[in-house]
């Protein structure tokens, strides 16, 4: 077994993104589309030859650090599930917006929990599934690959094939938390996702069908975000008008994400914008991990 480790750590978006009851445990059941993205993407670099504990370190200023961090607290829990007394530490190079919308954290936490279990070899599939429930509900996405329909607290997955998209990504760079954005969902958008309506979108996505799915793109969460924070609206019919076929936030913010019909008009919109809007960072998504 090597001494130390480095691995990529992409992304994803929610292309789809339908609140559908509030639960009684404070949570709420979602239905959902995460597609994944491996670039822009964080480096994670594991030492196991490091003194007894847990340290998380990170080059981007206020991240949490070790167990507080959610890379850490997959290590921790990981560790404590296996009856092994630890003895790493975990580097993270920071690229992916934070709080951004694209689940940097959940991410991190579970390209760790695979690694360690790589590591290891102490877990099945089934089992390394449940403890990254635990630790977050987009976790268990990121232990596997490919374009998923989640269901539950995004947690129920049932991945559907691999799909390269044309998108933009803009990270305005605001915190929105996603505890802030679901207790504010508009009430009246909580309801059952139509039937069909993810089914749809695989198909679209599929048939490479842009303008389809442009048009089955959705976020809840979306309006009470534009109301609280103008700058999203105002982004939003700006990276339109430049041809995106459709603009939305992704997740529960901050980051949008914008559809184009190819990658080069991807290309070229993330320039354009990059003029018009200056401040803001822009990124052409490279696809699937």
């Amino acid at each position: 077994m090597t001494d130390k480790i480095s691995i990529p750590c992409g992304g994803k978006v929610n292309l789809y993104l339908k609140v559908e009851r509030r639960r009684p445990d404070g949570f709420h059941d979602i239905r959902t589309v995460f597609l994944p993205f491996h670039s822009p993407a964080d480096t994670i670099s594991i030492s196991f030859a490091a003194r007894p504990g847990i340290e998380v370190e990170s080059d981007f200023p206020g991240l949490p650090s070790g167990t507080a961090n959610l890379a850490g607290k997959a290590a921790e829990r990981f560790f404590e599930a296996a009856d092994i007394k630890p003895a790493i530490s975990i580097r993270i190079e920071k690229r992916l917006p934070v709080a951004g919308g694209v689940g940097g954290g959940s991410a991190n936490s579970g390209r760790v929990l695979r690694a360690l279990n790589e590591h290891y070899k102490v877990f099945d599939e089934t089992t390394l599934l449940g403890i990254a429930a635990e630790i977050g509900s987009d976790v268990p996405f990121f232990l596997c690959e490919g374009t998923a329909v989640a269901a539950g607290r995004g947690e129920e997955l049932e991945y559907r094939g691999r799909h390269d998209v044309p998108l933009v990504l803009a990270a305005p760079g605001f915190p929105i938390t996603a505890k802030w954005a679901y207790q504010h969902v508009d009430p009246k958008l909580i309801a059952p996702s139509p039937a069909g309506t993810t089914e749809k979108i695989i198909s679209a996505l599929d048939a490479g069908d842009m303008e389809t799915l442009a048009g089955l793109m959705e976020n809840d969460l979306a309006p009470a975000i534009e109301e609280k924070c103008p700058i999203y609206w105002v982004l939003r019919e700006t990276v339109e008008k430049h041809g995106a076929l459709r603009a939305m936030i992704s997740g529960s913010g901050s980051s949008m994400l914008a559809l184009t019909r190819d990658h080069e008009q991807a290309k070229e919109l993330a320039k354009s914008m990059a003029t018009e809007m200056p401040d803001i960072p822009f990124y052409v998504l490279g696809g699937q991990r």
